[in-house]
């Protein structure tokens, strides 16, 4: 029984933490990718899969934990446990990324500090205290309200449903902003933006694909079909591009991308996909690469900013270095990506440590 459950987990995450994996090297492509029309529709269309189907797999993890409880203050200790672990990693990595935070507000932008104060007080609220990291404050949110509402009794699909609406009226103050209805824009703008800024948020972004990984984790028993989980992605993959380029060629988008309507079935397709490929690897390697891919995505633009961008620019401005002119360059990339993954795996080490440099590590994570 104990080897048929081992199996089990060994075949069912092995997957999933494998295409988290793969897509935290997409999203190191999303903030770093040279110009051009191929680029472009590898970083914001494929790519953009990347961050939801984090959110699914985390919703998935946390609802095995919630539905596994022995009983109902199991439960909820699981959500409250969650969202504190969840809530020091923004804290922790945050504080990491002050440096960084200090080249762009003080040495760059010559702020003062009144100004970084407020600045960095509302971003680290509603958009992220730098850059990508607004996925865990985002995660924090979606994750509460999905929890929530699942231990209300309200089935996944229900909430799966609710997220889907909350996405499509968010989409419109983001990707969609060039089609938005007179009267929500006039909603965003006087009411909402001056406020919580954008839409790429817990609420609004997260809440639907946490709520997905609720229900695959609900919905235990799916009949593989590889065929159709391939071809939805393939199919709807082939569509987030489409959608993506028009958006883009057609002025609606702006600057903002990622919340594209059919990113929500691709990531649907796609974590069926993943749920259900086997790989004949050890549960302790399938969760190093869970690990790995989360550091990755949380650190590569600490990467981006010490090698390519901020400290670079600032000592080209000051005279000390001539530019690297490695920004947008598929050799700042690579810098950029290989830079992410060895830290990443030596953090990953560390957190095996049972001393203080591996608790820490292991908060990072």
């Amino acid at each position: 029984m104990s080897s048929t459950l081992n199996l089990k987990e060994r075949t069912e995450y092995a997957g999933i933490d494998l295409f988290k994996l793969i897509f935290s090297f997409f999203i190191v492509f999303i903030h770093c990718h040279p110009s051009g029309t191929l680029s472009y529709l590898t970083a914001n269309g494929v790519g953009r899969l990347g961050v939801p189907f984090f959110f699914c797999a985390a919703g998935y993890f946390l609802a095995k934990k919630i539905y596994s409880a022995e009983n109902s203050l199991a439960g909820w200790k699981s959500i409250g446990a969650y969202l504190l672990r969840i809530f020091k990693m923004y804290a922790l990595w945050t504080v990491i990324y002050l440096p960084m935070i200090y080249v762009k507000y003080v040495l760059l932008n010559k702020w003062d500090f009144s100004r970084c104060l407020e600045e960095f007080k509302e971003a680290f609220f509603f958009t992220g205290s730098f850059s990508q990291l607004w996925y865990l404050p985002a995660l924090l949110v979606a994750a509460a309200i999905v929890a929530l509402l699942a231990k209300c009794r309200i089935h996944p699909a229900i909430i799966v449903t609710l997220g889907v609406g909350l996405f499509v009226i968010g989409m419109f103050n983001e990707a969609y902003g060039g089609l938005c209805p007179e009267w929500l824009k006039e909603w965003f703008v006087e009411h909402y933006d001056p406020t919580f800024v954008r839409t790429r948020n817990g609420l609004f972004f997260g809440t639907v694909f946490v709520a997905m990984g609720f229900f695959f984790a609900k919905k235990d028993k799916f009949e593989k079909n590889y065929l159709l989980d391939a071809g939805g992605l393939l199919f709807f993959g082939i569509l987030v591009c489409m959608e993506s380029y028009m958006l883009y060629k057609g002025g609606y988008s702006g600057s903002r991308y990622g919340m594209y309507l059919s990113v929500i079935p691709a990531t649907f397709f796609c974590f069926r996909l993943a749920r259900t490929i086997e790989l004949p690897v050890k549960p302790k390697t399938a969760l190093k690469m869970r690990k790995v891919s989360t550091l990755i995505y949380l650190s590569h633009q600490f990467m981006n900013a010490l090698l390519i961008s901020y400290v670079p620019n600032y000592l080209v401005k000051q005279g000390y270095i001539k530019s690297l002119g490695l920004n947008n360059t598929k050799e700042g990339f690579f810098i950029i990506l290989f830079a992410a993954l060895g830290f990443s795996m030596i953090i990953t080490h560390l957190g095996s440590k049972k001393n203080f440099v591996g608790k820490i590590c292991r908060f990072l994570t």
